[in-house]
């Protein structure tokens, strides 16, 4: 399916470089509505799973919630069990896991996500 960049997944694609941080769709519909953007919630799923599909946009799911990233680039995140904000790390090269993981279970491995849980330094500090 070709790329088109319809009004509606830019301003998506907006939100998600703008804020710089890790939303949920409706969060994302919400900012839209605070930027009076009308867009409908279905429409933000539709743009944001095509944004994920052609590679504008990251994704990871944890905690069975998915929340989308305005980076792309494969990176790892790290997770702050207090304050429940998640920040960009640098991946760390996996490919010998990779292959051990493949070769003991025989999946095919396609897509991962490492998620790091902790205590951020702004919630160490309080």
């Amino acid at each position: 399916m070709a790329y088109r960049n319809t009004k509606q997944r830019k301003d998506v694609y907006e939100v998600l470089k703008g804020l710089n941080k890790h939303l949920t769709a409706d969060q994302v519909m919400d900012a839209l509505t605070e930027s009076n953007k009308k867009v409908g919630l279905a429409t933000v799923y539709r743009s944001l799973n095509h944004l994920y599909e052609h590679q504008k946009i990251g994704r990871i799911v944890t905690h069975g919630v998915t929340l989308y990233d305005g980076n792309p680039e494969p990176h790892d995140h790290l997770h702050c069990k207090i304050c429940d904000k998640f920040f960009d790390v640098p991946r760390i090269n996996n490919k010998e896991s990779l292959n051990r993981i493949q070769e003991e279970t025989g999946y095919s491995i396609d897509e991962y996500f490492i998620t790091y849980e902790g205590i951020c330094t702004n919630c160490k500090e309080k």
